[in-house]
């Protein structure tokens, strides 16, 4: 029996040192554990058909080692409103995240970005569906270290319109 107990205690601690992880699969919530992995540095969430995006980023927003995090086709479970992603300073801050993937969410509706929600990221890379309109993308210009935007897909002059104002406030000339 101390044999086993060990060999718990020592895949914990290897846990606890992990800095890549995927998670691949029908989830519904973010395990308990994730938000004790002080040391990851890249997360990929792909098919896990996550509920609630808002938990989910309350999770994810104290890990204070998280630089990358990949948000994969179906990461979330649609809803009849739609995928909503609003990074709010009294949810969660992400205080090491430096660049956001967001691929093919399907219903993904809005990204909204607080101030100081966000204060380290680099790069925002997007792509999304093309029915998305203007207002799609806020808070942009709240984003103090932006130095780089993607987007991939074909979208409305609205849309475009839209995001091209908040850039110019946003990025560095």
């Amino acid at each position: 029996m101390q044999v086993g107990r060990q060999a718990c205690v020592d895949v914990w601690t290897m846990a606890q040192n992990l800095q890549s992880l995927k998670l691949n699969g029908k989830l519904g919530e973010l395990p308990h554990w994730i938000g004790k992995l002080h040391n990851l540095v890249k997360l990929r969430l792909e098919r896990t058909k996550l509920q609630d995006p808002s938990a989910a980023i309350k999770v994810l927003g104290v890990l204070p080692s998280l630089a990358i995090l990949l948000l994969w086709e179906y990461s979330f479970d649609s809803v009849e409103a739609g995928i909503r992603l609003n990074f709010r300073l009294e949810d969660a801050m992400l205080p090491s995240l430096r660049m956001l993937l967001v691929f093919s969410i399907d219903d993904l509706k809005s990204v909204k970005f607080e101030k100081g929600a966000m204060p380290k990221p680099e790069l925002l890379h997007f792509v999304v569906s093309s029915t998305s309109s203007a207002g799609f993308f806020s808070g942009l210009e709240l984003l103090p270290s932006l130095k780089e935007f993607m987007l991939a897909g074909r979208y409305k002059d609205d849309f475009l319109e839209d995001l091209q104002n908040q850039l110019y406030t946003a990025l560095p000339c």
